[in-house]
């Protein structure tokens, strides 16, 4: 992992109240917890405070970690706390923007309907007075809010306390919001600047063509029975796409039909995918070279400032000639349908959409997308608003539609990649952490290859998942 200097430092102001020190490290014996959430903060009255993330790389301590045990009365003006879904289970617990650690007791933990599994930590915790606080463990819990679902690493302890989320956790959430010294007006300037350039679907030029291999015979595939508690989902789903144009029906005979895939998203609503199976085996492909992860980052050096822009429906942005949208023919219990839009599933779908975002963003400094996420960096602000400004003019002239909830302006800190990518270098995404630490014990060949694919992924820039 790339060490991160402590004069690198980010500053948050926290304008209601002076707080008291409290940091939060490991013993000098940790191996593995040093890699969470490591950093002290420090504030010190009247002055704003100050937070310095400090990345330890040779597991050595500074601090033990403070939890303020502090009965403070819920009339407090200054008690934050919030009711959070954590694994199934409500649980309160109190915002603490001055902890860097976050603390579920072992009575709340025992508590959780599904309950996650109890490593073995060498935190060291100490109250505000100054005495030991016993350390049950460390887990990774799953806390829903606003209809996601993060990952959070929790200190499990005996104290009877009220669960703490601390700074770095709080922030992820968007419970809290930093005051950086970028403008956080810039969103907003872009949004009503380039208002076209987001919506639902776009339509990017020149319908794409599937050639096939001719030598190939076409397969008719049978209908698939859809359970009947989903049916009136899917009958909803293949409305509203006939309705955005992306598919039609279909009344005269075609050489290739093929089966419908449909998968449940997190919302309740359905996904439809064709499974071009026996299709795929005719389908020529364009074989364009995908970029890897280390080319798009090492083109980063320098980068302090960062934007990252979403393409709504990529795949359904790409059109298809007629010739192509009759062999993606689709059975249903309601008929026959063909995409007129690029659908998933077909294996040259992700070359063509990725080539068609790259050249939309060729001969823009600074930028590049893997897929349907587009990244733009610079070394100043200024840079960073010239380049944004080019790429979504580009985009606008191209007809690509960007998904308004998913882009990212302005940023000192992004994932990409499955990175976490700032200025102080390129760390793994949390979420690839908590995967790994809640992955079950290989039991087989495939399980071990998964386990070790996940540990190699992350390896080069976090090399104590290898030691």
């Amino acid at each position: 992992m790339h060490k991160v200097s402590s004069t690198a430092s980010k500053k948050f102001t926290d304008k209601r109240r002076p707080k008291e020190v409290r940091e939060v490290q490991e013993s000098a014996s940790s191996e593995s917890e040093d890699e969470f959430f490591l950093g002290s903060l420090e504030i010190s009255a009247p002055h704003p405070p100050q937070i310095d993330t400090i990345g330890d790389s040779d597991g050595q301590a500074n601090q033990n970690p403070t939890v303020d045990q502090n009965d403070h009365s819920d009339s407090t003006p200054y008690q934050w706390e919030i009711n959070l879904s954590t694994n199934g289970t409500n649980v309160t617990y109190k915002i603490d923007t001055g902890a860097q650690a976050n603390v579920l007791p072992l009575s709340t933990y025992k508590s959780l309907l599904k309950k996650p599994k109890l490593h073995i930590s060498k935190a060291r915790l100490t109250a505000y007075n100054g005495s030991p606080i016993t350390v049950a463990g460390k887990c990774i819990a799953f806390i829903r809010y606003k209809g996601q679902s993060t990952p959070i690493l929790f200190i499990v302890t005996d104290a009877s306390t009220t669960p703490i989320l601390g700074l770095e956790s709080s922030s992820r959430l968007n419970l809290i919001k930093r005051i950086n010294s970028v403008n956080s007006d810039c969103a907003s300037d872009y949004l009503q600047e380039f208002q076209d350039c987001f919506g639902e679907i776009g339509t990017l030029p020149t319908p794409y063509h599937i050639v096939t291999d001719p030598s190939v015979p076409p397969v008719i595939d049978a209908c698939r029975n859809v359970p009947i508690p989903l049916r009136a989902k899917l009958e909803k789903e293949l409305r509203r796409m006939q309705e955005m144009g992306i598919i039609t029906p279909v009344s005269e005979p075609t050489d290739w039909v093929s089966s419908l895939v449909t998968v449940e998203k997190p919302n309740g609503s359905l996904r439809v995918c064709l499974d071009p199976r026996n299709l795929n085996k005719a389908i020529k492909r364009h074989h364009h070279r995908l970029p890897t992860t280390d080319e798009i980052l090492s083109r980063m050096t320098g980068a302090k400032y960062f934007t990252k822009l979403d393409a709504s429906n990529a795949f359904w942005q790409v059109q298809l000639d007629e010739d192509s949208s009759r062999l993606l023919t689709f059975n249903t219990h309601m008929g026959r349908f063909r995409f007129l839009r690029m659908p998933y599933g077909i294996h040259s779908a992700s070359e063509i959409c990725q080539t068609k975002i790259a050249d939309i963003i060729s001969g823009i400094e600074g930028t590049a997308n893997a897929q349907d996420d587009i990244i733009i960096w610079g070394s100043s602000k200024a840079q960073l608003h010239q380049r944004t400004h080019n790429c979504l003019q580009a985009i606008r002239a191209s007809g690509l539609k960007l998904r308004r909830d998913k882009c990212q302006f302005m940023r000192t800190e992004m994932t990409f990649l499955g990175h976490t990518i700032s200025e102080n270098g390129i760390e793994p995404d949390f979420n690839k952490i908590a995967a790994i630490l809640e992955m079950p014990n290989p039991t087989n060949v495939k399980e071990l290859q998964r386990f070790l694919g996940m540990i190699t992924y992350l390896g080069e820039i976090y090399t104590k998942l290898i030691r």
